[in-house]
């Protein structure tokens, strides 16, 4: 066999790596089209908007009064789930006064007022001064038992009068403004409509 013709043999396997890093650097390269980029983009702007929602219910809890709430569950207390237990009917989920729906009422049912006006967490055990700095206890220590996507009662105080509840646990009497007034009294039937619709 001739120089010759041993390097023509040789040549298809020296140009074999060459042909391969080619090929390497043409399919790394390929997915990363314009396209392929566009899709990237669509998809981490989604992510973002995900958290973003996720984070506003996150912090939407936060707006809810535990007071107002406390008013509104007291009254349901004596005014609505005695009426629905004696007629042996258990709420919907989808009733925004339904107890598996309440933000706080695992929280209220892990509280114990404890001798000297002192409250006790039924969580862990620790007692507190007050009742206001037991419910700041149970947001930094104990987050997960409230249902942060839950219903905040306080948002239907309207419907279940809670001023006038206050006014008349107090000194027994409401001012006259709030009083039967037609046209509140009439978005207040309607809402209230809504919401046992619900149930």
């Amino acid at each position: 066999v001739s120089m010759r013709e041993s390097r023509a043999a040789m040549a298809p396997v020296r140009a074999a790596p060459q042909r391969l890093r080619a090929d390497s650097t043409h399919s790394f390269a390929s997915p990363f089209t314009p396209t392929y980029l566009r899709l990237c983009l669509v998809l981490i702007v989604f992510l973002a908007h995900g958290r973003a929602q996720e984070s506003a219910v996150d912090e939407s809890w936060k707006r809810c009064e535990r007071g107002r709430c406390r008013q509104a569950r007291n009254i349901l207390e004596e005014e609505f789930y005695s009426e629905v237990d004696e007629a042996g009917y258990r709420l919907p989920r989808t009733c925004p006064f339904s107890k598996d729906q309440d933000m706080y009422y695992d929280n209220e049912m892990h509280k114990k007022e404890a001798r000297y006006q002192n409250w006790r967490c039924v969580y862990c055990n620790k007692v507190f001064k007050t009742e206001e700095f037991l419910e700041k206890h149970f947001e930094n220590r104990h987050p997960s038992t409230i249902k942060k996507n839950g219903v905040c009662l306080a948002d239907y105080c309207d419907v279940l009068e809670c001023d006038m509840h206050e006014f008349m646990l107090g000194d027994g009497y409401a001012p006259a403004k709030m009083y039967c007034n037609p046209k509140t009294m009439e978005r207040r039937r309607h809402r209230c409509h809504s919401v046992l619709d619900q149930c």
